[in-house]
C-alpha cells in the first residue's frame, strides 16, 4: 500500500500529465462507452461518436433517449429536465430522427405511421427490427440487447464441430467453444497447434505461451490474465510505456468499484473489482518501464 501522500501526489501528477500534454483533449472523450462524446476544445470524435453527451458518466444519458419524467436529470441532453421536457407532457411522441418509432413517454399520442420502441432518436437507424451490427457498441434493434449479448451475433461455427470463430464481440452458441483454427474441416480439430497444452488451440488462444484453459481476461482486451503481469499489466493505454497517461487513467476511476459508473476494468489491476491504493502501488512499482 502507498503511503497516503504518495497516492494522493500520483494522482495530482497523473491529472497535470493529461493537462500538460493535451491528451485528453485530443480525442472527445466517452467514458461511458455510450457512442455520444463530451466535445470541447478542438477535440476529434472518434470512430462512431457524435458529440452532445451532457453526463459522461451514465451510459443511460444521451441524445435520442427517452426522458424519464421524474429522475431530476435530462436523460436526452435536449436541456430541459423531468416535466420540462416536452416529452414529459401529452402532445404527439417524439420521433426525431424520422425512422418511423417514436419514443413514448408521459401520455403521448403516436402520429399516423409511427409506432413506440425507439431507444436512439438520434440515429434512424437505430430501431426495432432493424439488423443487429455486432461489433458497434450499441443496441440497435432496441431489444436491450448489445453485440455480443444477441442471439444473432452467435460466433460462426460453419463445420459444427463445437468450436467457434470469436472475433469482435460475439458469443459462442450453446454448445460451442471459441477457438477454430479453420471453421471449414471438423477433421482439423486434432491437428490444431497448442503450444501451452491447455486444449485451447494457439491461434484462439489468448495467452498461448502460458496455460490458461478457462482464457480469463478480466479487463476484455483482448490479452490473457495469464500474461498481464509486470510492465504489461500496468502499461493500462497499451502504450508500451508505464507512465502518466496510466496514471490518469486511475485517477478517473479512484474509488469506483465493479457496477459504478466510471469504473474501469483496466485501471483495476488487481482484479478485485474494486480502484484503489493497491493499484497505484502496482502501477507505481512499473512506472517508467517499457
Amino acid at each position: 500500500m502507498l503511503p497516503r501522500t504518495l497516492s494522493l501526489t500520483l494522482l495530482l501528477c497523473a491529472g497535470q500529465a493529461g493537462m500538460i500534454d493535451g491528451a485528453w483533449a485530443s480525442t472527445c472523450p466517452d467514458h461511458d462507452g455510450d457512442g455520444y462524446a463530451v466535445c470541447s476544445g478542438g477535440c476529434t470524435l472518434a470512430q462512431n461518436d457524435r458529440c452532445g453527451d451532457c453526463d459522461d458518466g451514465r451510459a443511460s444519458v444521451r441524445p435520442g433517449v427517452a426522458e424519464k419524467c421524474f429522475n431530476f436529470r435530462d436523460d436526452d441532453c435536449d436541456g430541459a429536465t423531468d416535466l420540462e421536457d416536452p416529452e414529459c407532457l401529452s402532445g404527439t411522441c417524439a420521433d426525431g430522427d424520422g425512422d418511423a418509432f417514436a419514443v413514448c413517454t408521459g401520455g403521448c399520442a403516436l402520429s399516423s405511421g409511427d409506432a413506440c420502441g425507439d431507444c436512439d432518436d438520434g440515429r434512424a437507424e437505430v430501431h426495432p427490427g432493424v439488423a443487429e451490427q455486432c461489433t458497434n457498441g450499441r443496441d440497435d434493434d432496441c431489444d436491450g440487447a448489445t453485440d455480443g449479448q444477441e442471439t444473432q451475433c452467435a460466433c460462426a461455427d460453419q463445420d459444427g464441430d463445437g468450436w467457434a470463430v470469436c472475433t469482435g464481440s460475439c458469443s459462442p452458441a450453446p454448445g460451442d467453444t471459441c477457438g477454430d483454427c479453420d471453421d471449414l474441416r471438423a477433421d482439423t480439430l486434432s491437428n490444431r497447434p497448442d503450444a501451452d497444452g491447455d486444449a485451447v488451440p494457439d491461434c484462439a488462444d489468448n495467452c498461448p505461451g502460458v496455460g490458461n484453459a478457462l482464457q480469463a481476461d478480466f479487463d476484455g482486451d483482448g490479452m490473457g490474465d495469464a500474461c498481464e503481469t509486470g510492465v504489461r499489466l500496468s502499461d493500462i493505454d497499451h502504450s508500451g510505456r508505464v507512465d502518466g497517461f496510466d496514471l490518469a487513467i486511475i485517477a478517473r476511476g479512484f474509488g469506483r468499484s465493479c457496477g459504478q459508473d466510471g469504473y474501469d476494468a483496466g485501471a483495476d489491476l488487481t482484479r478485485d473489482c474494486a480502484v484503489d491504493g493497491e493499484d497505484l502501488s502496482i502501477l507505481a512499482a512499473q512506472f517508467g518501464h517499457r
